[in-house]
């Protein structure tokens, strides 16, 4: 569940993985509930705004939802998501020029890794 500011795609780093999913739902069916609250990934909403990952039951993580959401309600981390949308495109022999904005890096970032199924 999330937020009514979340704009897709979403942006998950884990490690040096970003994986995109095109809505919260979709994140939230992915991720596991350990990784959710271990505080390994890092997450950004299409416009840059962080994500915070958690788990509707802190006791029994095995059978725990996860619940996607803004980290900070409008405080904006586009300059981290750019950053690390230009790693992943350099990485793959793709990369971002320092004029590109942001929109232009997660148009890219889409169709050079696509969604996550």
């Amino acid at each position: 569940m999330t937020g009514p500011v979340v704009t897709p795609p979403l942006f998950v780093a884990d490690g040096l993985d970003v994986l995109i999913f095109g809505s919260a739902g979709e994140a939230a069916r992915f991720i596991e509930a350990q990784d959710a609250v271990s505080g390994a990934l890092i997450g950004w909403d299409a416009s840059g705004r962080r994500l915070r990952f958690d788990a509707d039951d802190a006791v029994c993580l095995d059978a725990a939802r996860v619940i996607v959401r803004e980290s900070a309600p409008n405080v904006p981390d586009a300059t981290g998501l750019r950053a690390r949308l230009r790693a992943v495109l350099e990485a793959l022999d793709a990369p971002l020029a320092e004029y590109e904005t942001l929109a232009q890096a997660v148009e890219r970032a889409v169709a050079r890794i696509g969604y996550m199924k």
